[in-house]
């Protein structure tokens, strides 16, 4: 045996080439997440465009598809397209299981399209979704069914619904300077106090415009609600003072007018299911704006818990059923209130 040692060092194994097979193998994954690459970063572009398109649309409202009816508006911050025809919304993942409809005017209102003032009586209200009608049809909202409660024709009463989805009192107050007292409403009817505190914030609004399709729409949402019950705690958009100054100019510039107004105390889930007399949220500094003006109070807190009927379809926005309800109320409080109208309502 020979006692030399061999030293060239440690030798390192050959690698085996690579056969044909592992090379396609190789190229068709490397392709297929090339693909993947690609469509992703397409549909986020697409994505990126639409929110350019549309920038800035801050509406406080987890319908992220209500923005296709929605426009910027310089006195209001966003306002309704006007003009639309049966804009249909489907159930969304979370919401009501019910589509509705929406349609607007010439001047961009829910509402059938204007007529000349005249001699007719005109209710203008003003306010927020629950004013609009969300969820529920054009003809079921409460302004329409109070329209028809009172003047189906509108030959001697007209009632203008110039609700906005996710305003504040503040939009509301810069509504009425800029354009509803053109209207020449004899009786304003104002419903607010749900949006003074957003559950959105402006850069969630924005963040979630990203992913508005179906699916990861309904992600966003439940991921939104799952956040927001771990903290709780609101953006605040009205102070409670605020709150309470808007409402007072906005009464003495009604009063100012010869305008009556009338703030409408709409009820919190747990006044129609408990105590409906217990106060909550805004609700006192409604109170106290009337007590402090000479604006009347529409109060459905008491008659949205004795419905036997189900009023909400979640919970703040009422069924066809609470608009009914919220209908008669406000046709008791006006009526009270301008006896001519008794004469006149059917």
């Amino acid at each position: 045996m020979n006692a030399e040692c061999d030293k060239s060092g440690p030798r390192t194994p050959k690698t085996a080439p690579s056969t044909p097979l592992q090379t396609r193998k190789v190229s068709f994954l490397l392709g297929a997440a090339f693909a993947v690459i690609v469509v992703v970063t397409m549909q986020a572009g697409l994505h990126v465009i639409e929110m350019v398109r549309r920038p800035d649309l801050t509406v406080l409202s987890n319908r992220i598809d209500l923005d296709r009816i929605m426009q910027n508006d310089p006195d209001t911050f966003w306002s309704l397209q006007p003009n639309l025809k049966d804009a249909e919304f489907q159930p969304q993942p979370g919401g009501p299981p019910r589509p509705f409809h929406v349609s607007t005017n010439e001047l961009g209102l829910r509402n059938p399209p204007m007529l000349e003032k005249g001699g007719r009586f005109r209710v203008l209200a003003v306010g927020d979704s629950t004013t609009f009608g969300q969820y529920v049809e054009d003809s079921e909202s409460w302004p329409a069914q109070l329209q028809d409660l009172l003047d189906r024709d509108r030959s001697d009463i007209d009632v203008v619904n110039a609700g906005l989805i996710g305003a504040s009192s503040f939009q509301g107050l810069s509504y009425l300077l800029k354009r509803g007292f053109d209207l020449k409403p004899d009786a304003v009817i104002a419903t607010y106090g749900f949006n003074e505190q957003g559950g959105w914030s402006i850069t969630d609004r924005q963040g979630s415009a990203l992913l508005s399709h179906e699916r990861l729409g309904g992600m966003i949402s439940a991921f939104v609600q799952r956040r927001q019950k771990a903290s709780p705690t609101p953006v605040t958009r009205v102070s409670p003072g605020e709150f309470l100054d808007v409402l007072l100019i906005m009464a003495h510039e009604c009063e100012a007018r010869g305008v009556m107004l009338l703030l409408v105390l709409w009820p919190h889930p747990d006044q129609i299911t408990g105590d409906w007399n217990r106060l909550l949220s805004y609700q006192p500094l409604v109170l106290e704006a009337a007590s402090r003006t000479h604006a009347k109070i529409i109060d459905l807190r008491r008659p949205f818990h004795d419905s036997t009927e189900p009023v909400l379809v979640d919970i703040v926005h009422a069924s066809p059923a609470g608009c009914r309800i919220a209908a008669m109320e406000t046709k008791a409080v006006l009526t009270a209130n301008f006896p001519q109208l008794q004469s006149i309502s059917k």
